[in-house]
């Protein structure tokens, strides 16, 4: 291209960095910067982000799962105290009969779930005490787990 016995040369010192002079032919480049119009990010750029994107979402989506999974947990187990200490309550008040190391199993409605314990008594040194312990499940047929002991006073 020819202007005013000119040439517009174009030099590159940097990568992705067009420098664009006028210069009479046989001159060397007078360095004079033209901004390029597309700003934005490589696609390399653009594939890390993402990566570490992905990364950190696996990471919050682990640890929800796990606050979930640890809450339902805890949830089920207070239950399972109050249904244990429930069946306590009934049996020292004797509401339902126990004898000397006989197990049985009871069901118990809270919270909109109906829970299933069983209780054994069983004789201690003192003859006036006896131990009872609890045990209880969402299952009618197990596995009863969370003991939980008491004493009864006769």
């Amino acid at each position: 291209m020819t202007r005013n016995n000119s040439t517009l040369t174009v030099c590159r010192q940097r990568p992705f960095e067009t420098r664009a002079v006028h210069a009479p032919q046989g001159e060397r480049c007078r360095i004079k910067v033209i901004k390029s119009k597309n700003k934005g990010f490589t696609l390399i750029e653009v594939l890390i982000a993402l990566a570490i994107l992905a990364i950190a979402l696996t990471a919050l989506l682990k640890n929800t799962a796990q606050t979930i999974e640890n809450t339902q947990r805890i949830k089920d187990k207070s239950i399972k105290h109050w249904v244990g200490m429930q069946a306590i309550t009934v049996i020292q008040l004797k509401q339902i009969p126990i004898g000397i190391n006989q197990t049985i199993t009871q069901s118990t409605p809270m919270l909109g779930h109906i829970w299933y314990w069983q209780a054994h008594l069983s004789a201690t040194p003192i003859k006036t005490m006896q131990q009872i312990s609890v045990t209880v499940s969402a299952d009618q047929h197990g596995p009863f787990t969370d003991e939980l002991v008491a004493f009864r006073h006769d």
